[in-house]
């Protein structure tokens, strides 16, 4: 008993930190490594898909390493791990040199840049360490648009913009100029490519955007949400709030845990202040061509929220609504960049859902899924009666917090890789749960007491599932398409 209470009290302080130390960073080399970590384990999410399961099954033991660096904050060792993973997901044994290029990083010095700059600096930086020496690598650099499909929809090619542009491995380390001059204002990608005689390695891509007379328009906006403060509708005003110190942050050279579209954002704030009457329209209609940040208010309380809607909105017809909680130092760009590529919310979308990813802190939620959907009302058209709960991990505990304060808003819910104990349990256990963990998942304890307290206080629509040779974040991935299935069932219980 006291072991297992150092145990969790260990954890729980290591939470702290993730939490302190980069969730609520917004600055410096802890946004870097979480950006990377992210995309590194959203291209090991892509190709875990197309392994066959004894490639599936051996990725977990660097899984789980990396997942226990994670949480010991030893973060470059986990995307180290995350990267075997990708290795071994691939059927791959990579060279000395090739593990020297994955282990590198694109970093571009000015994540908004002027319109009126002709050139951005990029430079290759080494993630973790390594040992290769690369001389006779070649590197060409090219610039894409930015997505605006989730990453489990987008194609494998993506089209180029403006010419490709080659160096030699030591410029590139160096640092060099590309030309932008050419580009309109937007949002972007740096595409890298590596070639190493007759093979190529792709690195992973960096954000940035370009926009006319950046400082002066995020002023404008600044001086702008000050005057109509006190006018504006909670939601507007704190979202406009958010996006100034995102904005502020990347003209600084600020990375943020995502590549953040901000020329696109900085237009969305322009138009809602410009006319807050229709702003509710502006983020309807946005939401069904790309995703949507929004911070939701009610006093001195706010979450922010990621989220989409299917296409076309109907505002005639009321959409079912699906949450989604991340698990510990994550937040609410974590379902729509990972957990599957985005699967999840591509799962939500294709059933004609919205789809809301919330941020928490180790403290929970500051307004409870109830009030969110309170808040969201006046943006879309809501069907109170399909609401549905899918949380991993901490974001599990906080599917059963949510169902304790209301045991009758959702009609189901997904608990994966953890759980919970949902103070109104009877009530709860009358709810169809469907709980997952895997066999190597140190969260499959707590799935399985939940599923085991649920049962015993009557409910009969619960089903748990056990996932051989999986661990704790790959869970996820893994649970999706039976996790979908279940809540198919329930939401249309007369079709076969």
């Amino acid at each position: 008993m006291e072991l297992r209470w150092l145990k969790w009290t260990s954890l729980f302080f290591r939470l702290i930190l993730i939490f302190g130390g980069l969730s609520n960073l917004a600055t410096g080399q802890a946004q870097v490594e979480r950006a990377e970590l992210g995309k590194r384990l959203q291209r090991l999410e892509l190709q875990w898909a197309q392994s066959s399961p004894a490639q599936q099954a051996a990725v977990a033991a660097p899984m789980q390493e990396a997942v226990s660096s994670f949480f010991s904050l030893r973060l470059l060792r986990a995307a180290e791990k995350l990267d075997e993973a990708w290795w071994i997901a691939r059927d791959a044994t990579p060279s000395g040199t090739e593990r020297t290029v994955i282990g590198h990083r694109v970093h571009v010095a000015e994540l908004l840049a002027e319109a009126a700059s002709s050139t951005i600096p990029v430079k290759l930086v080494p993630f973790y360490t390594t040992d290769e020496a690369l001389d006779d690598a070649a590197v060409e650099f090219s610039i894409t648009a930015a997505p605006t499909t989730l990453p489990i929809q987008r194609p494998a090619n993506t089209e180029q913009i403006g010419q490709t542009v080659g160096f030699s491995w030591k410029e590139a380390i160096a640092g060099v100029a590309l030309d932008v001059s050419a580009l309109p204002e937007g949002d972007y990608e740096v595409r890298t490519l590596v070639r190493l005689g007759d093979k190529s390695l792709e690195l992973l891509p960096a954000g940035w955007s370009r926009i006319r007379d950046a400082r002066a328009r995020v002023e404008q906006v600044r001086k702008s949400w000050e005057e109509q403060e006190d006018n504006l509708p909670p939601w507007i005003r704190a979202t406009i709030q958010d996006q100034l110190r995102i904005l502020n942050a990347l003209l600084e050279g600020e990375a943020q845990e995502v590549d953040y579209p901000a020329q696109h954002q900085l237009v969305m704030c322009e138009k809602m202040l410009a006319q807050p009457e229709s702003a509710a329209h502006l983020i309807r209609e946005t939401a069904q061509t790309r995703d949507v940040w929004l911070t939701v208010a009610e006093g001195r309380k706010k979450v922010a929220l990621r989220l989409r809607a299917p296409r076309p909105v109907d505002t005639t017809a009321p959409m079912p609504v699906l949450f989604l909680f991340h698990g510990a130092g994550g937040s609410e760009n974590m379902f729509f960049e990972t957990y599957g590529a985005g699967g999840a919310v591509a799962a939500g979308l294709q059933r004609g859902w919205l789809v809301v990813a919330t941020r928490q802190g180790l403290t929970g939620l500051s307004l409870d899924a109830k009030q969110i959907l309170d808040s969201l009302q006046p943006i879309f058209p809501m069907d109170r009666d399909q609401v549905y709960f899918m949380g991993h991990s901490m974001g599990a505990g906080q599917v059963a917090t949510q169902v304790g304060l209301h045991p009758t808003l959702p009609r189901a819910v997904v608990a994966i890789g953890g759980g919970g104990r949902p103070r109104a349990l009877e009530a709860a256990s009358q709810i169809p749960w469907f709980i997952a963990a895997g066999s190597l998942d140190f969260g499959k304890s707590g799935a399985k007491s939940l599923s085991q307290n649920l049962k015993r206080a009557g409910g009969q629509q619960i089903v748990y599932r056990e996932y051989p040779d999986v661990e704790h974040m790959v869970i996820v991935q893994a649970a999706l398409p039976e996790a979908f299935d279940f809540l198919d069932k329930v939401a249309h219980p007369k079709q076969p």
